[in-house]
């Protein structure tokens, strides 16, 4: 049996089978001339105006702030038509803008003609989205930026030059300031540049005009360069510089120099006491963690060896020890048979070794390399919050972002708590923050030593 069919009408037709292959064949044609129709109606749906402006920069001056602390937003935008006036509208998830009369907005939205805003944090940590329109009354472009609330608040600073005819050298003000130690009702500060050590109330920094130096015995206080600050339960004062490790005894509201002893090498760079009134000094050259008896300042065994670059130092009211360590270590890579590259590996974290054996547990602090927050970059400054069972730490930052450099907190198991600070020579930001300490209240002082003050941060 013949298996065509003839229709009526005359002609062959084809079996039902062919016509199916044919279709199968041309599917993959038809599927890429219609995503070739999708791309060139997307690009005809959604053209770019070449008439809008444009914006060439948002910033956030810090991007990271205290609550109720305040940021300065700038944004740069240019007009593709030369002739048009701009208006910029700018609006945050969170807190209010102040406007030109220094009254903050009750809606957390601003509508001006200059090209900057003031925007105040709101009460409470949290990430905030700002964004910008600008309008030239006939096209717009948005863009936004990030700005990060953390919990603690800039609510006093001291030592800074502002005055006409101050000068770093005067007394109350500071010269690259390091170590500061909250010892009573004081803030001593360890005044790098001016080779002394600085007393100032702690509650809001009024220089103490009326202490100085009292010495007793034949040997005098000659400070070269001083480093790093630690006091004892007594209140007994003890000041690390290039040369010697003074002992200042509490005596009332006041200290009193009693004697010194020599450092071996010029590279100390931490300061601690623990329970027992003994003083330790890290070494940052020889990863070594020297100890000093507490009365007459002579030597102890080390406390811990085998460090990279040990740095800022503490304890904890379990007398367990913490220390920051950093250092970038050379080594040689062999890539092939015949070829070598030079790199370094980074060693950024905090260690702690419980007591009383003082031997180093499994985990770290902020080691560098972890993903999530608070990884360490160039961790420096190290304390101990008794009101918060808290570690601070101070990090200079690294890679070029300025959100690095910062003060990090961590829960006393380690995890991380929250950050604040960020580059740069403003209020609110820090420039090499060398220098840190925190007291039974809650507050935290840091050294920021690049800007010459020290300022109090509260919870």
């Amino acid at each position: 049996m013949n298996d065509q069919m003839t229709p009526e009408g005359g002609g062959t037709m084809r079996p039902f089978c062919c016509r199916i292959g044919w279709l199968m064949l041309l599917i993959p044609f038809i599927a890429i001339v219609g995503l070739l129709i999708n791309g060139c109606e997307k690009e005809l749906v959604e053209p770019e105006d070449p008439d809008a402006p444009i914006i060439n920069s948002l910033t956030a001056d810090p991007p990271t702030i205290g609550i109720r602390g305040r940021v300065t937003l700038k944004c740069i935008a240019a007009d593709p038509e030369h002739n048009k006036d701009f208006t910029f509208s700018w609006s945050s998830t969170a807190g209010s803008f102040v406007n030109s009369n220094g009254d903050s907005t009750t809606h957390p939205d601003l509508s001006v003609h200059a090209n900057y805003a003031t925007w105040n944090a709101p009460d409470t940590p949290q990430d905030v989205t700002m964004t910008v329109v600008v309008d030239d009354e006939t096209n717009q472009t948005s863009q936004s930026v990030g700005v990060r609330v953390t919990a603690y608040e800039l609510v006093a600073y001291w030592g800074m030059v502002e005055a006409a005819g101050d000068s770093t050298h005067h007394p109350g003000m500071l010269d690259m300031p390091r170590g500061v130690e909250i010892v009573g009702d004081y803030c001593y500060v360890a005044d790098w540049g001016n080779d002394r050590m600085q007393r100032f109330s702690r509650l809001d920094g009024t220089y103490d005009t009326l202490w100085t130096f009292v010495v007793s015995g034949p040997d005098t206080v000659d400070i070269d360069g001083p480093i790093d600050i630690a006091a004892d339960d007594a209140g007994n004062v003890f000041l690390v510089d290039h040369r010697r490790l003074y002992r200042f005894d509490a005596v009332g509201q006041d200290i009193v120099f009693d004697r010194y002893a020599s450092v071996p090498d010029s590279f100390s760079i931490g300061l601690a006491t623990d329970a027992g009134g003994n003083v330790y000094l890290s070494r940052g050259n020889s990863g070594t963690i020297r100890g000093y008896d507490g009365d007459n300042l002579s030597s102890l065994p080390s406390l811990v060896t085998g460090l990279s670059s040990p740095r800022g130092i503490t304890f904890d009211p379990g007398d367990d020890f913490l220390v920051v360590d950093y250092d970038r270590i050379p080594f040689a890579d062999t890539i092939a048979p015949d070829s070598i590259v030079y790199d370094t590996t980074t060693v950024s974290w905090i260690l702690r070794y419980e007591a009383p054996a003082y031997v180093v547990v499994s985990d770290t602090i902020g080691q560098y390399g972890e993903a999530g927050d608070g990884e360490l970059y160039v961790p420096f400054a190290l304390a101990y919050g008794a009101f918060d069972d808290a570690v601070f730490v101070t990090d200079l930052g690294g890679s070029g972002d300025p959100l690095l450099t910062r003060v990090v907190m961590f829960s006393s198991d380690g995890t991380f708590q929250l950050e604040w600070g960020s580059a740069g020579g403003a209020l609110e930001s820090f420039n090499a923050p060398l220098g840190l300490a925190a007291d039974d209240e809650g507050f935290v002082y840091v050294s920021d030593t690049g800007n010459n003050a020290i300022k109090k941060y509260s919870p």
